[in-house]
Parts: structure tokens; sequence; C-alpha cells
């Protein structure tokens, strides 16, 4: 991933998804290293490796 800390990808996360501040912390620990991009969409997964929401790549940008 880029320089990009955690809690700047979580503001981004929650900019664009308008979601709680939480859950945009918790999706973007969820954001592999490198990002799995498909169809301009970053994979979120939990720890057992489950998809558990898909969030723009505009978010690393």
């Amino acid at each position: 991933m880029t320089d990009i800390d955690l809690e700047t990808l979580a503001v981004r996360i929650r900019q664009s998804l308008g979601c709680s501040k939480d859950l945009a912390a918790d999706y973007a620990k969820g954001i592999s290293n490198p990002p799995e991009i498909i169809h301009g969409k970053i994979l979120v997964r939990d720890a057992e490796g489950r998809i558990v929401a898909r969030v723009p790549d505009s978010v690393l940008a």
C-alpha cells in the first residue's frame, strides 16, 4: 500500500461510503498490503479471509 496511514485511509473510506467512523476504521484494517483491486473496487476481508466489503479504489489516491 502507499504511504497512507490507517487513520487517513479510514477518513477517506468514511467520506466515500458515508459510514460510521468505527466501521471505516475496521474496513481500513481489512485492506491487504498490497490491496486487492477488482473492477475498481478494493476488497476488504475479515480475519478469516472472507470478503466483507468493497470500497472504491479512489480512497488510495
